[in-house]
């Protein structure tokens, strides 16, 4: 009697080491999602700066969310794909037993995988940012913000390699499936576009962080720019601890402020990930 799972081409050994090596996709995705949902520290806390943090932590949090969610729908199929294997290769010993006149009980074929992962979603939207009104309100802007780090995004760079090993692994994984399983196009085809969505994922990352890095270029030209008239606001107001009267020319800080608040933290996008059909 010929073996079933050869007239099928099913190698469950080779099966299994495929959909283990597609895990380290889901590892790479889970990990840059849970780092992404860290927030970034105020570099300083004028109301603009705060505003402009407070923006890109929503685009984190946004993007790790998308991320968890992606890495368990990614194990999902990873599931679907060895349970329904696994099924298959039952049915076939069963049925081959079975020609040769034996008893056999009806199996049951459903393919049990875990359910998706809920998460509750905030709503949340992007602060909004106040206008500044005064010289005063501009001249303590721009004293908040002379007050802040000099360099703020070189150490909190979001690391992606995980996610280009992780795609690459998924890669070889596909190619292992083929060689596994006759059947496996679908599969395979799901797993491939999961690694393009991958690699778009990465590229929205690595989006926000030009943008912050360019933000942080900006904010460290514009705060050199402050410094006289700083300097000038404290000393005015030292001497008006003294009784004394100093006038400060504003137009420094306004020019600071129109061009720091013209920075744009816009959002970022991400295609939605592949998801498996309701059957």
């Amino acid at each position: 009697m010929s073996s079933p799972r050869k007239s099928l081409s099913l190698d469950l050994a080779r099966l299994r080491e495929a959909c283990e090596l597609a895990l380290t996709a889901c590892d790479g995705i889970a990990k840059t999602a849970r780092r992404l949902r860290l927030p970034m520290p105020s570099p300083a806390t004028d109301p603009v700066t705060v505003y402009l943090t407070s923006r890109c932590n929503s685009y984190r949090r946004g993007l790790g969310a998308t991320g968890e969610a992606a890495g368990d729908e990614l194990v999902r199929a990873i599931e679907r794909i060895l349970a329904g294997s696994y099924t298959l290769a039952a049915i076939a010993t069963r049925t081959q037993i079975a020609m040769i006149g034996l008893h056999i009980t009806a199996l049951n074929s459903e393919i049990v995988i875990s359910a998706p992962a809920v998460r509750a979603t905030n709503g949340e939207r992007p602060p909004s940012l106040a206008a500044l009104t005064t010289d005063d309100e501009v001249l303590s802007f721009a004293t908040l913000l002379a007050a802040g780090k000099a360099d703020f995004h070189s150490q909190l760079r979001t690391d992606t390699a995980g996610l280009h090993d992780g795609r690459d692994a998924l890669r070889r994984s596909v190619e292992i499936l083929r060689e596994a399983m006759s059947n496996a196009e679908g599969p395979a085809a799901f797993l491939e576009r999961f690694g393009r969505w991958i690699g778009d994922y990465a590229e929205a990352i690595e989006h926000l962080d030009d943008s912050v890095s360019e933000w942080n270029e900006r904010y460290v030209q514009i705060r050199n720019q402050t410094n006289d008239v700083v300097e000038q606001y404290i000393g005015k107001q030292a001497a008006a601890m003294q009784g004394e009267s100093r006038e400060v020319n504003p137009s420094a800080a306004w020019a600071a402020y129109r061009e720091y608040t013209s920075i744009p933290m816009d959002p970022v996008d991400c295609a939605g990930f592949p998801r498996l059909s309701a059957g």
